[in-house]
């Protein structure tokens, strides 16, 4: 597939056309993590959208990542990562983050501003995916250390650590958490709103990853607030933080984002499962060009999600005048998903304009149903035009099976003891 690749200087944006072919990968079960350390001292200003320098993270061929979920800083936001190499055979430096700040105030030089998951691959084009090789995975343990800042009752307090990179193994089980406004407020474009939901309880050794679907048309969920706890312990979240794509109201009751939740382990795991029920919400969302809002009774989904995924390209199909730190909806090339598929970005930037934030699909997300991606919410870095043809992003699609929380349980307990087996080993 031929798209464009803008191209930002001082004076002006260009572009180059290049030629994209569809891929897939598969995934080794063992993950890295990388911390995200600010290399610089920056004073910002609650909604400023900007880049900042981190102390090199080099992650290793044939690899890509994600946000981790559980590493946050209380002023700012890491929305996407910026690699000097983008291939996903050869090995990439990422030397700066794009951000945007919840609060005026201070990022020092060695703050950890954020975290990501290293995770091993191979690729191939979509139609041999079965024949791609998982590259082999050796061990890896670096010391980092950085400083750790957190709120408590609305000051910000710090203690300096040191990490290790050594990672954990994942399950690839895992279920949905819906974050649910507990609150009313307004909100208007571009401004972020923290905003109190019903409490979320986390799992012991579990990660959070955000859903790449938009959930609400107001906007989207870009970061959420949980007590500070190791990995390895229960946490709540309590609110999130919420970045409008236009005016409005939010509700209390209305469904603003959806997570998935993984399980995975750093040391021989003890399952921590609680149980969830059906929850009712206010869902808002768009089709045939009409905004609607529908309370709806939302079932827990449990799922176990495939070693193997795709790649899809996000391109536009319209002219667009985009506002920097304004989100925009843009009309894309469409594509069909699966049933029984989820959704993620892509970390580290393809278009230098800005970031993918999420797509969007006409009606309600339902991750059961056949997905109609119509359009991209996408977060411009410079003000400018983006035009029909233009690479916005790239999204991680997985296939899933759905299933009981008792074949659940049963399926956690079987990699429980394979897990604790393979620590054993190591």
């Amino acid at each position: 597939m031929e798209v464009n690749l803008p191209v930002v200087s001082e004076k002006k944006i260009t572009r180059k056309s290049i030629d994209v072919v569809p891929f897939g990968f598969k995934m080794a079960d063992y993950i890295r993590w990388g911390f995200l350390v600010a290399d610089e001292t920056a004073e910002v200003k609650k909604d400023d959208l900007f880049l900042i320098k981190i102390k090199p993270l080099k992650l290793p061929e044939n690899t890509m990542i994600s946000s981790l979920g559980v590493a946050k800083h209380p002023i700012v936001t890491v929305l996407d990562v910026i690699g000097k190499e983008t291939s996903f055979q050869g090995e990439k430096l990422i030397d700066s983050v794009l951000v945007i700040s919840s609060k005026n105030g201070v990022v020092e030089k060695g703050d950890l501003i954020g975290a990501v998951k290293i995770l091993f691959i191979g690729a191939g084009i979509i139609t041999r995916l079965r024949s791609v090789e998982i590259p082999k995975v050796e061990y890896g343990d670096e010391k980092v250390e950085f400083t750790i800042k957190y709120m408590e009752k609305d000051k910000i307090k710090s203690f300096k650590a040191v990490k290790s990179t050594h990672g954990y193994i994942r399950s690839n089980l895992g279920y949905t958490e819906y974050f649910i406004s507990n609150e009313n407020t307004e909100v208007k474009a571009g401004k972020i709103a923290e905003i109190k939901i019903k409490p979320v309880d986390l799992p012991a050794s579990t990660v959070t990853v955000n859903c790449g679907v938009m959930e609400n048309y107001n906007g989207c969920v870009i970061d959420f607030s949980a007590n500070i706890r190791l990995i390895e312990e229960r946490r709540v979240i309590d609110r999130v933080l919420f970045l409008p794509a236009e005016d409005g109201k939010i509700t209390k009751g209305e469904l603003l984002g959806v997570a998935y939740i993984y399980y995975i382990a750093t040391k021989p795991p003890e399952i921590d499962f609680i149980e969830k029920r059906i929850t009712k919400a206010a869902i808002k969302y768009i089709e045939d060009g009409i905004r609607e809002k529908r309370m709806k009774y939302i079932h827990p989904k449990y799922y176990r999600r495939k070693e193997t995924g795709r790649w899809d390209i996000i391109v536009s199909d319209e002219n667009k005048e985009v506002v920097k730190g304004i989100p925009s909806l843009i009309k894309i090339r469409e594509l069909v998903l699966p049933e029984n598929s989820i959704v993620t970005p892509l970390y580290i930037m393809r278009n230098p304009m800005g970031t993918l934030l999420k797509v969007h699909q006409p009606g309600i997300y339902d991750l059961r149903g056949e997905k109609f991606i119509t359009h991209a919410l996408f977060l411009p870095a410079v003000s400018g035009e983006v035009k029909k043809g233009d690479l916005i992003g790239v999204i991680n699609v997985y296939n899933v099976e759905i299933m009981t929380m008792e074949k659940m349980l049963s399926e956690l307990e079987y990699w429980r003891e394979r897990t604790n087996f393979r620590f054993k080993k190591i």
